[in-house]
């Protein structure tokens, strides 16, 4: 029935934790993408200096080999471009790639590893699954979504060039150097821009591709059901449970020597116990006496309500030690059943 049923409920916490293990979390190729090339970017615009002054220097170098060349120029003018275009290179590789790790790392929150998403699944080849998935919510919300970072990046850049509007339309009266100029400043105020917007798409995408999980991940009322049976056990079982725990919990308002209906003592003093399959299924310590004389006044009141009493040093002992209303020690269940299978001649 679950397989019809309108899935209508949230995940919850055990089905992700399952799916999760069996390899399946949100995905968002393009958040890591965006991500990875704002901090590419970043790095770049960073270095940026280092590698001019670097190219420059190899470009004088390689004007001097063309002037006068010799091997020994020719040499020192290829390592000088080598080493310049390590410099530029190697760190935006290096940052990208460790950018990539740790942003799918944080992202599933650690790297989950499962062998079940390389075996074939058979449904996702299916002619009705796919034509499906094109009309699905995830296609339409993905193509919404690449809609809207066309118009935010048009916006963004439109935005630059009008702010520099003024600047750009008096290059033409001032030749090269201010075309120069224009240019690398147009170029310093888009990359900060660029880095922004490259942001704000990734963290837009992880957004929508979580929602979208989530949503992919609902569940019917049966199943819901379902596991909350095998979490918790059958509803029955659960009201037991729940019953015993509330026994458990009840303090002193619910003790006196008035609910007692056994009484163990020994030398050390004297305790009225409360045992009713049903209003008290849970053994408790409802009365303590400690020294002789209220001890023995325990007995007498107990037994005059025609409840029976026994001598039980081990089993008085440990009541003893419990506070008023709480439960009967588990190290002396045993005995207490055996006491009142003695008492009551069951």
């Amino acid at each position: 029935m679950s397989e019809t049923e309108e899935k209508t409920e949230p995940p919850t916490d055990r089905k992700l934790r399952k799916q999760r293990e069996e390899g399946s979390v949100p995905q968002s190729q393009a958040m890591v993408g965006f991500a990875t090339c704002a901090l590419g970017l970043g790095v770049l615009t960073a270095v940026a200096p280092m590698v001019f002054a670097h190219l420059s220097a190899a470009f004088a170098q390689v004007f001097d080999a063309i002037a006068a060349p010799s091997p020994h120029q020719h040499s020192l003018a290829v390592s000088m471009t080598v080493r310049a275009a390590i410099l530029a290179v190697l760190p935006v590789i290096a940052a990208t790639l460790a950018a990539a790790v740790l942003i799918t790392a944080l992202f599933h929150k650690g790297i989950p590893f499962s062998m079940k998403p390389l075996a074939p699944a058979f449904e996702k080849i299916s002619p009705g699954a796919g034509f499906k998935r094109l009309i699905g919510r995830r296609n339409w919300v993905e193509s919404g979504l690449g809609l809207l970072r066309v118009i935010l990046w048009l916006s963004a850049a439109s935005g630059v060039v009008w702010v520099m509007a003024a600047g750009l339309f008096r290059v033409d009266r001032c030749g090269a150097p201010c075309a120069i100029e224009a240019g690398a400043l147009m170029v310093w105020r888009l990359v900060p821009v660029a880095i922004a917007m490259l942001l704000a798409c990734a963290g837009l995408d992880m957004l929508v591709q979580v929602q979208l999980y989530r949503h992919e991940q609902k569940m019917s009322h049966s199943e819901v059901k379902r596991e909350q049976k095998e979490s918790y056990g059958a509803p029955e079982i659960r009201q037991a449970r729940n019953r015993l725990r509330n026994e458990a919990t009840r303090g002193t308002e619910h003790a006196g020597a008035a609910r007692a209906n056994m009484c163990f003592y020994s030398e050390e003093g004297a305790v009225g116990i409360r045992f009713h399959p049903e209003d008290s299924p849970l053994p408790r310590v409802v009365a303590i006496a400690r020294d002789p004389e209220a001890a023995l006044a325990l007995r007498e009141e107990i037994a005059g309500r025609g409840h029976p009493g026994e001598h039980n040093p081990a089993l008085t002992g440990a009541c003893l030690r419990v506070p008023l209303g709480a439960p009967v020690p588990e190290v002396v269940f045993q005995a207490l059943v055996e006491a009142i299978a003695r008492l009551f001649a069951i």
